[in-house]
This record gives C-alpha cells, structure tokens and sequence, in this order.
C-alpha cells in the first residue's frame, strides 16, 4: 500500500459538537487568564512605572515653607519633618535639637537644625 494513497482515504477529523462551540465555562477561564496576566504584566511594569519622590528635595521644600513659621512651630516642624525622614532613629539626632524642644527659654539654631535635617534626608536618598 501506499502511504499517500492511504493519507488520501483517512476521512477529515471530527471534533464533539460541544468542543467547538464557546460556552460560559470556556469564556470565564479566558477572563481569568487575562486578568491573571493582566497583574502579572503589572507586578513587571510596576517598579518602572512609579513615580521616584526624592525625599532630600521635599525636605528642602519643608525646610524652605518653616522658615516664616513663628520659632516655636518652626521648631515642631522641623522636629516633624525629622520623625518623618528618621522613623526608626537610625541617624543621630541633630545637636541642640532635644534642648530646644524640652528646655523652654533654650535658642535654637536654626540653621545649624536645617542642615542636618537635610544632612538625613540626603543619606536618606543615598540609601544609608
């Protein structure tokens, strides 16, 4: 025999009626694997998608809007802004800091405040 001529007399595939129609079952497995790959395509995308904040540059801006504040609240900003940026303590507090907030009468040097705050948020940005 030969094989084409037996290729030629094999009848056309026949699939089950219920195989080839779409049902709801088949409709609801194609939305979960979008859905499924639709997050996963997300979860890749997403850390290049996010908006990088700078936190040196918003502590500059912090620092820059306290500066016509009354002492008394410019030093609760700054003491703020610091809890913000430090939440764990990892840096060592600014010098002068803790005297002027718990001593009352005790002046601040501001500037000397400002920058090591913005000292901390700069190692901040730098990962450290």
């Amino acid at each position: 025999m030969d094989p084409a001529r037996l290729a030629d007399e094999l009848r056309p595939i026949r699939l089950p009626v219920d195989y080839a129609t779409l049902g709801v079952s088949d409709a609801l497995a194609a939305f979960a694997l979008g859905v499924v790959l639709a997050l996963l395509v997300f979860a890749l995308l997403r850390p290049f998608l996010s908006r990088r904040i700078d936190p040196a540059m918003v502590a500059a801006r912090e620092v820059e809007a306290l500066r016509g504040a009354p002492p008394a609240a410019r030093l609760l900003g700054l003491a703020r802004l610091l809890s913000r940026l430090d939440p764990e303590r990892r840096q060592p507090r600014p010098a002068g800091l803790d005297a002027a907030l718990y001593r009352p009468g005790t002046a601040a040097d501001f500037a000397a405040l400002e920058a090591d705050i913005l000292g901390i948020a700069g190692r901040r940005r730098e990962g450290r």
